[in-house]
């Protein structure tokens, strides 16, 4: 399948800050309260499947060319996150009081597995949540970029036979596994594991297949209206009271695949001809949001738990706004000072290495 140029989607760029948004509240509120408590696993799945999703509409038909380079795509995508995560490191490791400096031998080999961001390969959340705790996430990023190139030659390759048969055997040891794991481990083996969390990634690039081949079809206003209200009303409504009822196997991950494919796919599909939902994330100040949502995620926590630890008399809950609406504040500006600052960084660095 050939995948034509892609273009920029307006409204998957606002709703990437929503999600970062729903992060940062539940990061806020530590993450215990009802019913926002859902929102760091519905939104964590939420951009693996997106970021599949980007990638692929990118990337697909060059990664069929004979002159593409898997050491060129992956350097480049690393030196996209590296330097920003290698910053809030050491602005973590100098400024959090709980995390020295220098230290013994276990805390060096914390540092050196996170800056490498290899921290998710380790089953333990001493590693993989040590310094900017919300870099987990890049470690998985690195792995799914790493294995991408692979992946998508696979997809385009495969009939849609095939491809059924494999998501089938694969989905089947996903939750044989899954079931078997323990309430203590699952943030270890299913949430933050990045083999499992591939999976993820692979459902964002078949959901790209998708959208190329729905894309061709003509939406009216009235019927992107609709498609958009029951995205939205489905993913609102529906999802904090699944979460609840189902096992955590499931409500760290796999609860949330459809509701998330959704919502993308559907905005994916509206983009070109919005509607209510669409219109508004089409919002110039949401688009620029949406442009730094990137350096928003990776130094919210940080602006939390400094912010939190300095203002020891306010205690994490839903009545703290005033210092919540401090910090987002906080966490947006830096963002918008890194967004800057970081592609003349990585412009030096790529020119040093010529």
């Amino acid at each position: 399948m050939t995948i034509k140029q892609s273009s920029n989607l307006y409204s998957l760029q606002t709703l990437r800050f929503v999600m970062i948004f729903l992060i940062f509240i539940d990061h806020f509120l530590g993450g215990q309260t009802p019913p926002f408590n859902y929102f760091g696993e519905y939104c964590t799945a939420f951009f693996f499947i997106l970021s599949g999703f980007v990638i692929s509409l990118r990337y697909d038909n060059k990664v069929l060319k004979t002159d593409f380079s898997h050491k060129a795509f992956f350097k480049k995508r690393i030196s996209k996150i590296w330097p920003t995560h290698i910053s809030l490191l050491l602005l973590a490791l100098i400024l959090s009081p709980s995390l020295p400096l220098f230290g013994g031998l276990g805390h060096a080999a914390k540092c050196v597995v996170n800056a490498l961001l290899l921290q998710s390969w380790v089953p333990d959340s001493n590693f993989y949540w040590f310094g900017n705790a919300v870099a987990w996430f890049l470690s998985n990023m690195a792995f799914c970029y790493f294995l991408f190139p692979w992946i998508s030659r696979f997809i385009s390759r495969s009939s849609a036979k095939t491809l059924c048969i494999a998501g089938i055997f694969v989905l089947a040891i996903y939750f044989s596994l899954a079931s078997i794991v323990p309430q203590g481990r699952v943030n270890d083996l299913l949430f933050v594991f990045p083999p499992a969390r591939l999976l993820d990634f692979v459902i964002g690039m078949l959901l790209c297949r998708l959208y190329i081949y729905l894309d061709a079809k003509n939406l009216t206003v009235r019927t992107s209206n609709i498609l958009e209200i029951v995205a939205m009303v489905f993913s609102a409504a529906m999802m904090p009271l699944w979460y609840y009822a189902f096992p955590r196997q499931l409500a760290t991950a796999s609860l949330f695949w459809v509701p998330c494919a959704l919502l993308i796919l559907v905005f994916a599909l509206t983009d070109k001809r919005p509607g209510i939902f669409g219109t508004l994330f089409h919002n110039k100040l949401l688009l620029w949001l949406g442009s730094i949502s990137f350096e928003f995620f990776i130094v919210h926590w940080l602006v939390i738990n400094l912010g939190q630890n300095w203002v020891t008399t306010v205690s994490r809950d839903i009545y703290a706004y005033w210092l919540m609406a401090v910090l987002a504040a906080v966490t947006i500006a830096l963002a918008a000072g890194l967004h800057k600052a970081m592609p003349k960084v990585v412009d030096k660095m790529n020119n040093r290495g010529r």
